[in-house]
């Protein structure tokens, strides 16, 4: 059994060392998605090869882990459109796929705009 608990302890190490290396290569949000995906993984693989039963608790507290994730990483990429609050960032959101001006701190947004610097 010895060679066991040294295999085990050799392992337990290699993954210490592999996580610490992929957090420092796709920081620390990479890591909680990438780990919220295992989840997902492992959930469906039981269903999928023992039959087991995914309760929509399940579905609904993995969508929510996911999209928290994501609103996060968004929140940090652009600040400014999310200043009063998700619900109005998702209006806006819409407004410009629909094409109409977008207002941020009460300036017109043309973000993405192509004719922004015509040189």
């Amino acid at each position: 059994n010895g060679h066991l608990i040294l295999m085990n302890i050799f392992l337990a190490a290699a993954l210490n060392v592999v996580r610490a290396f992929f957090i420092e290569a796709v920081a620390a949000v990479g890591f909680v998605l990438a780990c919220r995906v295992k989840d997902i993984i492992i959930v469906v693989a039981g269903a999928v090869l023992f039959a087991e039963h995914i309760s929509v608790n399940q579905i609904i507290g993995f969508s929510c882990q996911v999209v928290g994730v994501f609103l996060y990483t968004q929140v940090g990429v652009n600040p400014k459109l999310y200043e009063g609050g998700i619900i109005s960032a998702s209006r806006r959101i819409v407004k410009r796929a629909s094409g109409k001006p977008v207002t941020v701190g009460g300036a017109i947004e043309d973000y993405g705009s192509a004719d922004r610097n015509p040189a």
